[in-house]
């Protein structure tokens, strides 16, 4: 997938290097891409947009890891890709991958002070 020339990462084919997951902070709850715990404690994760943000252990209660399923495939000389097993959690990650044109309009007339 890719937004604006982008590359936006696909929910139904990841990598093995991803790991996706539900980080369930103090405060509210995080669903990301990949993620991975430092030496130090802290918890590196990446959303679904590709941003990345490093969280202190004292504000992470728990990663909950998310099951992923291997595509098919017929190149069998390529590595294989996952997806999320979850069809609902696979959608909203799709979601949050790219932004919705609907969204974009919303803010757009926010902006120009609601619509006439």
């Amino acid at each position: 997938m890719t937004d604006g020339g982008r590359d936006l990462k696909d929910p139904a084919s990841l990598s093995r290097h991803d790991s996706p997951a539900v980080v369930h902070l103090v405060d509210q709850q995080v669903f990301v891409a990949r993620h991975d715990v430092r030496e130090s404690g802290w918890l590196w994760v990446t959303d679904w947009q590709e941003q990345q943000t490093l969280f202190p252990p004292q504000r992470v209660d728990r990663v909950e890891r998310l099951e992923l399923t291997v595509n098919e495939r017929e190149d069998r000389s390529s590595p294989p890709t996952y997806a999320i097993g979850d069809d609902d959690l696979r959608d909203r990650a799709r979601r949050l991958a790219q932004p919705t044109v609907e969204a974009d309009g919303v803010q757009e007339a926010i902006a120009d002070g609601g619509q006439q």
